[in-house]
């Protein structure tokens, strides 16, 4: 809330991994309804957790189904969000919202599926995206995010007022690596 308050910006979220910075996480999911599958041979997925308005900071269109609101907040909500590769590939010629999939993390259960949002290509320009799944920050805690923010304009020029506020709410809290996406994207090549 206080960087969505700062001069120029158009949007902010969180993710804990962002798109061209070489890191990411994924695991197997099935499908609630549909037989699971052999051990190994199950479908895999890209997982994020992500907070706020990452979508509309980072330009991802949400295609069907809605974002992440206060409907989703508490650690026992269990929604997510899906790309479109992933709906496209396990759920050909049917809407999946409102669907189930078990997605094998750390408290694997069922989350029904309010959203599918655009593809984003995470590991690099030449692999095809792969199916990803976001989760709400409530879901699960990462110790570390990276803050996104969308700007009007120069974004260089935010970044002493989004420091500023970061260490209004903790002065211990390190703002490192600090760079543009399209310094992201230019590292990534």
């Amino acid at each position: 809330e206080r960087l969505d308050a700062l001069p120029g910006v158009v949007a902010t979220g969180s993710t804990s991994f962002l798109p061209m910075a070489g890191l990411g996480a994924a695991t197997g999911f099935e499908i609630v309804g549909l037989p699971k599958p052999a051990p190994g041979q199950g479908p895999v997925t890209d997982v994020r957790v992500i907070g706020h308005h990452y979508f509309k900071a980072m330009g991802i269109p949400v295609i069907r189904g809605r974002a992440f609101d206060a409907r989703d907040e508490g650690t026992k909500i269990r929604r997510v969000i899906v790309n479109q590769a992933l709906a496209s590939k396990h759920f050909p010629g049917e809407d999946p919202i409102g669907k189930s999939i078990i997605v094998n993390w750390n408290d694997p259960g069922p989350d029904e599926i309010v959203g599918v949002v655009g593809d984003v290509r995470h590991q690099d320009l030449e692999t095809e995206p792969r199916a990803t799944v976001y989760w709400p920050p409530g879901r699960f805690t990462y110790p570390f995010a990276t803050i996104a923010i969308r700007t009007a304009g120069d974004p260089r020029a935010i970044v002493p007022a989004a420091v500023a506020a970061l260490h209004e709410l903790d002065p211990n809290v390190a703002a490192a690596d600090v760079r543009t996406m399209e310094e992201v994207l230019d590292a990534s090549v």
